[in-house]
């Protein structure tokens, strides 16, 4: 019985010792990183750490505005992978204050654009411990 309860124990303290922010996904076209920035997030680390929120303070435009975009040639396929995997995924373009949902493939990419030009895109994503919206600009070119 004391190591049952010793085993339940040590159960709770590894799964309840999160983090307090969200994992970062890692961004790929054609095995190059693109940079991604954390926008917003309601977070429960888990036990030993208190739940956070932060809102996001600027819309995906401007938030893009302050960093470069990443280069990509057309129709190139950019993939989304975190280590802790969300629950649910969910990719928006970004036209001036509008959104576009954009279908994701079966492994959490998506397909660029083919015209040319400067393309803002949103992340949601939501795990048993919150949600977040990460933000990232691509520059596609014909460039290959």
């Amino acid at each position: 019985m004391k190591a049952f309860f010793y085993a339940v124990l040590l159960t709770a303290l590894l799964t309840g010792c999160g983090t307090s922010q969200p994992p970062t996904p890692t961004l790929k076209v054609d095995d190059k990183t693109v940079p991604v920035v954390l926008h917003g997030y309601s977070w429960s680390g888990g036990l030993f750490t208190k739940s956070t929120s932060v809102a996001p303070v600027d819309t995906p435009p401007k938030v893009a505005e302050k960093n470069k975009p990443a280069e990509a040639p057309s129709k190139a396929k950019l993939s989304i992978n975190f280590k802790n995997p969300p629950q649910s995924l969910q990719v928006e373009l970004w036209n001036g204050n509008e959104t576009r949902k954009i279908p994701l493939t079966d492994t959490n990419s998506i397909v660029l654009p083919k015209e040319k030009g400067v393309f803002v895109y949103q992340i949601l994503a939501q795990w048993e411990n919150g949600m977040a919206s990460y933000v990232f600009a691509i520059e596609v070119s014909d460039k290959r």
